[in-house]
């Protein structure tokens, strides 16, 4: 909210779209009363929201492998994720979009100013994240590397455990 609020002091054009459940409390209250942020609530259809945005922002203190992230760079939407989890295994900075540390809102507002200001920049940054996307986690790759994790589980287990497991499930 901090980066959205000083953009928007700054006169850049900004709006963001808070999708999600906040859970009700304070944030949540103070997320509805600023003019510069639509809060949408819990909603099944992300992807389609993402059909309008210019840039996606993730700014989690924690999180594991974000799905929204995926789907952002599969619309070719330039990103700004902050080094948690496993978003530094989807993004690699300054090629398939920008990460800032966790927590650091003057280095968010940085990187979101700069994707505001250089065009060539966002578009590279929308190339590289779709192409990262497409390459390293369309469905049919992440079913493989499954596939091929199991396969080695399994041959690691003795036969006679192996039957045991299959029995157990």
């Amino acid at each position: 909210l901090d980066m959205l609020a000083q953009l928007h002091e700054e006169r850049y054009p900004v709006h963001g779209l808070l999708i999600g459940d906040m859970g009700g409390g304070v944030f949540e209250q103070r997320c509805r009363t600023l003019p510069f942020l639509t809060f949408t609530g819990f909603r099944n259809d992300p992807p389609r929201l993402l059909s309008g945005t210019d840039i996606f922002v993730q700014p989690s203190l924690s999180e594991g492998m974000p799905r929204t992230l995926i789907e952002a760079l599969m619309h070719s939407i330039p990103s700004v994720v902050t080094h948690v989890g496993g978003m530094p295994e989807i993004i690699e900075d300054g090629v398939s979009g920008l990460i800032v540390p966790p927590a650091d809102s003057a280095a968010l507002t940085h990187a979101v100013r700069t994707l505001l200001s250089d065009t060539a920049l966002r578009s590279r940054l929308a190339t590289g994240g779709n192409t990262r996307v497409r390459t390293a986690f369309a469905h049919t790759k992440m079913v493989d590397a499954t596939e091929v994790l199991y396969q080695q589980v399994a041959s690691a287990v003795p036969a006679r455990a192996t039957n045991q497991l299959v029995a157990n499930i």
